[in-house]
């Protein structure tokens, strides 16, 4: 059985976590995280059974989802996002 677009769903769900402990503790870092995993994915050319949209919707909801107080990472000049 492969890789799903629910499985990937659900790894996004739980970056910064173990055995539903936070090890990333601050909202700083989680979003750094998820914007890291964000732009490592971008980078992705085999996506197997995942569907490339839904999880890219899905990490950007993620990441939109954190207050906008909390300053993102922001790639250097020339990175691709």
């Amino acid at each position: 059985m492969s890789w799903s677009t629910s499985d990937e769903r659900h790894f996004i769900n739980g970056l910064s976590y173990h055995r539903g402990k936070a090890i990333f503790p601050t909202d700083k870092e989680r979003l750094d995280l998820l914007i890291g995993y964000r732009d490592g994915i971008l980078l992705r050319s085999d996506w197997g059974d995942m569907d490339r949209e839904q999880v890219l919707a899905h990490v950007n909801e993620k990441i939109a989802n954190y207050p906008k107080h909390i300053p993102a990472y922001q790639p250097k000049q020339g990175d691709k996002k």
